[in-house]
């Protein structure tokens, strides 16, 4: 639902992704390069904080908003 807060894992992935990218192609303009710079910073910050099981290394399928897990398990129809 667009109301839906949850964060799921390949979300998070693609936007890790897709920001890498832009950095690529704007290395040169400065204002472009610190907004994606400091928005790919803050996702791998967060995925790194909630996402990751520190024990298995492997990334929690969702999490809330605020990172608390939704499921312990790593599986969900699209990851297995």
């Amino acid at each position: 639902s667009a109301f839906d807060e949850t964060k799921e894992w390949w979300c998070q992935a693609e936007m890790i992704a897709a920001l890498t990218e832009a950095l690529e192609h704007c290395s040169r303009k400065k204002p472009c390069l610190s907004r994606y710079k400091e928005a790919l910073l803050k996702t791998l910050r967060f995925v790194s904080t909630f996402f990751i099981n520190s024990s298995s290394g492997m990334w929690l399928a969702k999490v809330s908003q605020t990172g608390v897990p939704i499921s312990s398990s790593p599986r969900n129809p699209w990851k297995t």
